[in-house]
């Protein structure tokens, strides 16, 4: 699955199932909700998609230190959605 497919997945997952506004939402659990649909997450992509929705502005957040969960789903710990993220 390529990046752009992935944050469309990820986007899709976060305005579908949490909706926008103030959030708390864990990257794990976005996470498990990929593999639940099949997706098979590359080690890294998710910290990388992260990273570029936080830049655009589409969500606030954290990102723990965590190596073992930055690596496997981003350790990422998500507090605002913008109205923006639907897909």
């Amino acid at each position: 699955m390529s990046d752009v497919e992935l944050e469309t997945e990820i986007r899709k997952i976060i305005y579908d199932d949490y909706g926008v506004g103030h959030q708390n939402i864990d990257s794990k659990e976005i996470y498990d909700k990929l593999v639940a649909r099949g997706i098979d997450v590359r080690e890294n992509s998710m910290g990388e998609v992260f990273d570029s929705l936080k830049k655009r502005g589409l969500i606030r957040g954290a990102a723990r230190l965590n190596s073992d969960e930055a690596r496997k789903h981003g350790a990422y710990s998500i507090m605002w959605v913008g109205r923006h993220i639907a897909v």
